[in-house]
């Protein structure tokens, strides 16, 4: 196991949470090569991306979780 600075979890997590937005953009499917290209160049891309797809599962639960009227 490779110990990484913070900066580079931080730079590894938002380089994982570009792909992942770019997957769900309009042109999605023509960046799965390249994704694939950066997923197989280190062990710790896939961590990160892994985080990112997890997170972004629960995005929409969230937002329903908090449907709730709030109180001035």
């Amino acid at each position: 196991m490779v110990i990484r600075s913070k900066e580079e979890r931080t730079r590894l997590n938002a380089e994982a949470s570009a792909w992942l937005a770019r997957l769900h953009g309009p042109r999605g499917g023509e960046a799965e090569g390249a994704l694939q290209d950066w997923l197989r160049a280190d062990p710790a891309h896939q961590e990160a991306f892994e985080r990112a797809t997890e997170l972004w599962e629960l995005l929409p639960g969230a937002a329903e979780v908090d449907t709730a009227p709030r109180r001035s």
